[in-house]
């Protein structure tokens, strides 16, 4: 997905879905959790570590350590093979995942960029509910409309 490409997906359009899993806490340890994972993140920082926003263009120190991964979804529709994706390549122990969820803050968002029309809406499978809650995160459905 390009730019300036946007697509639709029920009856709004998007220009951006992403899904994010995280994981925050001040004493989290970013090697730690790529370690338990088997997975590296796309973006990881430690508190106090000078962080620079590309978009700002300026630096800043992290408030908190952060671990991410991200993945962009095509469609609303790609929500679910998405997250399967990104669970695919880590572990399958749920124990790991809960441990690390408990410890530090574990979510998975799912962030919508669209311009949205009265009453939008869009599912996320059991199974995909299933995967997530088994792992003990969080859902976070965030939804950006450009209206």
């Amino acid at each position: 997905m390009g730019g300036g490409e946007e697509f639709v997906g029920a009856k709004a359009v998007m220009s951006k879905i992403v899904v994010r899993l995280e994981f925050s806490s001040d004493d989290l340890d970013p090697e730690r959790v790529t370690r338990q994972l088997g997975i590296p993140p796309t973006t990881r920082f430690t508190k106090g570590e000078l962080v620079h926003n590309v978009k700002t263009n300026r630096s800043r120190a992290a408030q908190t350590s952060r671990w991410m991964l991200e993945l962009p979804a095509t469609s609303l529709g790609e929500i679910d093979k998405t997250v399967a994706n990104l669970f695919s390549g880590a572990t399958n122990d749920v124990s790991i995942w809960r441990g690390l969820a408990k410890q530090y803050s574990g979510f998975l968002s799912v962030t919508l960029h669209a311009q949205l029309q009265p009453n939008d809406a869009f599912g996320i499978s059991p199974d995909t509910l299933a995967a997530v809650s088994g792992r003990g995160l969080t859902l976070d459905i965030d939804v950006w409309s450009a209206e």
